[in-house]
């Protein structure tokens, strides 16, 4: 009974998505029902993603599949207040799923070539050889806060107004582009703390950096921080006990985590000091899918018109390479990032902030239904990452392929220009981890070994993973 409970319950709520719907609000004026053949074809995804093995495929392919729910419930959670997004969602909705079904079965396809033996490091050859370069990585956060206060006068998290009007706008210091190394930072204090080295200090520290990272009342760093989480702490998990079965614990706590943060930072931004409120900011006005929302009305309203200005391929070629190399091959970098779908969807909408869509938003407006092939690719270099998760050779490796994959989580409902100006960044971090290596290689440091495996410890063989319907 258990088990059918367990295989069948996904089909069950999807199938119960619009009695939910008209129960959570029966006080609006409008609602918006998912049509019958959009749910077959999310139950039809789900199915398909039953023969994913790769549980780091899965755990996305699973998150893409939920994001479009959430969207649904965003809807109409802001028509309540805002008639302005009532919208068909049908057709977008479709070429949702469209998306995902290609996705999905590239996906599958990419797996069966996968090998199907796993070699786990023994964890006495896990450990960092050159401490110079992890050093700089830990003190980055430290010397960035200190940047960042002395350049605006305050931090914005702590001032208790609502600073969302100014918080695209303050000179955050000059180390504000290079934020993004906090992630490095929080996953390395989480390898010490999981490795047993000043683990007080290690988890006073990492939450540290979570705060850091969330300072200016942007999210996103710190989304990637908890995403990358998950498979650097398994594999850590795996490394210290081979027998040890993947929990579901770290996905719920990080699941949950990010709810909660969401929630309480919007609030934070508002000003809103008052905690018993903050449930009902949630409620009232669900804040996930937010993006899932203005891709239908995208979707519905714009046209190549209206986003004429609009290059998908421009603007993450802007985004990716040093303003120096663009200059020099006769581009400016800053025109090409504004051609990118935030800046341009900020101009169709006529406000001041900027606009996501998600990728597949990207790539309609891109090329049109074309746009679909370009899941095949993405698929590919996601279940690279997801393969190179679960054999890393070196901290380094796994903390890169960690970072890269909650990036991939994220490009669902984010900007490809965020995601290569991101990539980017990894690979200033990686030439720089090449720089130190090359001033220090005469020297190998162990200095972080962990004591408690013997070096003689075999090498303990991954077998193969069963097809399962869920996260295992």
């Amino acid at each position: 009974m258990i088990t059918l409970l367990k295989k069948y319950y996904p089909y069950v709520l999807i199938a119960l998505m619009n009695p939910v719907i008209g129960f959570l609000f029966q006080r609006s004026n409008k609602v918006i029902y998912t049509p019958t053949d959009v749910l077959v074809f999310a139950a039809l995804c789900y199915w398909a993603s039953t023969f994913i093995r790769n549980k780091y495929n899965l755990l996305l392919a699973r998150f893409w599949i939920s994001f479009f729910f959430l969207g649904v419930l965003n809807i109409n959670s802001v028509i309540v207040y805002d008639t302005t997004f009532y919208v068909n969602i049908h057709d977008a909705s479709i070429l949702y799923f469209l998306n995902l079904i290609v996705f999905i079965i590239a996906l599958i396809s990419f797996e069966s070539k996968n090998k199907t033996v796993i070699s786990v490091k023994r964890a006495n050859d896990f450990h960092l050889n050159h401490p110079v370069f992890y050093f700089v990585m830990l003190v980055f956060p430290v010397l960035f806060i200190i940047s960042l206060y002395k350049a605006v006068g305050f931090l914005p998290i702590l001032s208790g107004d609502n600073f969302v009007d100014e918080m695209y706008n303050y000179d955050y210091g000059a180390l504000y582009g290079f934020k993004f190394i906090c992630v490095y930072s929080f996953l390395l204090t989480v390898y010490f703390f999981k490795l047993k080295k000043f683990r007080l200090l290690n988890i006073i520290f990492a939450f540290f950096i979570l705060f850091i990272s969330s300072v200016d009342g942007k999210r996103f760093i710190l989304f990637i921080c908890l995403l990358a989480f998950i498979p650097f702490n398994d594999y850590l998990k795996k490394l210290l006990s081979p027998q040890q079965k993947t929990s579901y614990v770290p996905i719920i706590m990080i699941s949950a985590a990010i709810v909660v943060i969401y929630i309480s930072m919007l609030a934070i931004r508002l000003g809103n000091n008052n905690v018993d409120e903050w449930l009902g900011i949630f409620i009232e006005k669900i804040p996930f899918g937010v993006e899932y929302k203005d891709f239908v009305y995208s979707y519905e309203k714009f046209s190549d018109t209206t986003v004429k200005d609009y290059d998908f391929f421009l603007s993450n070629l802007g985004a990716f390479f040093n303003s120096g190399i663009l200059n020099f091959f006769g581009f400016d970098k800053e025109a090409l990032t504004h051609m990118g779908s935030a800046y341009v969807w900020m101009n169709a909408y006529n406000i001041e902030f900027g606009i996501r869509t998600g990728i597949i938003s990207e790539l309609y407006f891109a090329y049109g239904s074309w746009g679909v092939l370009a899941m095949i690719p993405l698929a590919y270099f996601i279940n690279k990452t997801s393969l190179k998760l679960t054999q890393p050779c070196a901290v380094f490796e796994l903390i890169q392929h960690a970072i890269l994959y909650a990036l991939y989580i994220l490009i669902i409902n984010g900007q490809a220009t965020v995601f290569f100006g991101c990539l980017s960044m990894m690979l200033y971090v990686y030439f720089f981890k090449l720089l130190v290596n090359g001033i220090f290689k005469s020297e190998r440091f162990g200095l972080y070994r962990y004591p408690g495996v013997q070096s003689n410890q075999l090498y303990y063989k991954v077998p193969e993973e069963p097809r399962k319907s869920g996260y295992s």
